[in-house]
């Protein structure tokens, strides 16, 4: 497949950008991001990205435009499935804007096509795990990738959940499937915790109303609490400086709804955070080494177990060593490397096992 074979897909959108001329291509093969808009609304949060200044460290960005909206919701998510796999073969990173956070599930089909496994990670009030009738849509969606078959689903982690929005036997299957997930008021209190989980990440899914409704009024569900503005860009930031993370999307904005345009205008912020945290990338992962990238290794003793941690020396991360049996079949070697934090380090010094490393276990078990 070539670039003039997906692009029968997308209607180009124009609009001033200025200010982004000497970061945008219309080449291909120069892009290191490309920005897909799923719907009209796409265009205001557009408009706000562009009147935002670029860095000039910034990579290339190649704006598709918005997808052509197909004769039945199947026919616009094969579409939008093509796109993302052609971007994600030619390693490109894809941006999602407008549209609803059912595409995720497309998402995930586009890597399950390229024969890849994927690492999710979803910001969301609630968990999407609604009744298996058939029907894909913003609140199944996730259920529909958990049965898939063949499942290439490796790992998922949900952040800022809110435990009232949520049952309890959701919760515990969650749980029950090794996930991981963080309530929102964990989030906010201890947000440098969250960087680990978006470095393995290869798809991140945000619901907008994972933001609370005094910092988003462009969102059907109007939750006063949430995530603010600042906390939002700063998790954006994370997902762009992991070295995994090929897709993002910012889904179920409702422009209707956003009277003051304050919500598209947050969303041109996480986009240039998330632009940002990209072209800032190390590559520092033990799993693939870069020259000139060095690391030094601790070994700590807990609760009878032998934890091997690894510090990089450039960027200051941190990851625990996790070999895992023979039989278990996983995409990164004889060894996996579970990213975590200095806290858990230091954790595992007061003869205390760190919670990723149980869940990480439990999961390769």
């Amino acid at each position: 497949m070539t670039y003039q074979d997906i692009s029968i897909y997308i209607e180009p959108v124009k609009g001033d950008r200025k200010r982004w001329k000497d970061k945008i291509t219309e080449d291909i093969a120069e892009a290191k991001i490309a920005l897909l808009g799923m719907s009209i609304a796409s265009n205001k949060i557009r408009e706000n990205f562009y009147s935002l200044y670029p860095q000039s460290t910034f990579v290339k960005i190649i704006d598709l435009g918005n997808i052509k909206t197909g004769q039945t919701d199947s026919d616009t998510r094969f579409a939008f499935m093509e796109i993302a796999k052609f971007l994600i073969e030619k390693n490109i990173i894809l941006i999602v804007i407008g549209g609803n956070q059912d595409l995720t599930y497309s998402l995930y089909k586009a890597y399950s096509a390229t024969g890849r496994v994927i690492n999710l990670v979803s910001l969301d009030p609630i968990f999407d795990i609604g009744e298996m009738d058939g029907e894909i849509n913003s609140r199944s969606y996730l259920s529909n990738i958990i049965v898939d078959k063949p499942n290439y689903l490796f790992n998922y982690s949900h952040l800022a959940y809110q435990t009232y929005l949520v049952e309890e036997d959701a919760i515990a299957l969650m749980h029950k499937l090794y996930f991981d997930v963080e309530r929102v008021g964990e989030v906010r209190s201890n947000l440098a915790q969250m960087e680990p989980y978006f470095r393995n990440a290869d798809c991140v899914s945000v619901d907008i109303s994972a933001v609370r409704s005094t910092d988003n009024f462009g969102s059907d569900n109007n939750i006063p609490t949430g995530l603010s503005a600042e906390e939002i860009c700063q998790l954006m930031h994370y997902a762009g400086i992991s070295n995994q993370v090929t897709s993002l999307g910012i889904f179920d904005y409702n422009i209707a709804k956003d009277v003051r345009l304050q919500g598209s205008f947050l969303q041109a912020e996480m986009l240039w955070c998330f632009v940002n945290g990209v072209s800032s990338r190390m590559y520092d992962s033990p799993f693939e080494p870069r020259t000139g990238i060095t690391f030094k290794k601790f070994i700590v003793l807990a609760q009878d177990n032998e934890l091997t941690f690894f510090k990089c020396d450039q960027t200051n991360r941190w990851w625990i060593e996790l070999p895992y049996s023979a039989e278990r079949t996983i995409p990164y070697g004889p060894i996996y490397f579970v990213p975590c934090t200095i806290n858990d380090y230091q954790e595992a010094l007061q003869n205390k096992m760190p919670d990723r490393w149980w869940n990480a276990f439990r999961k390769l078990r």
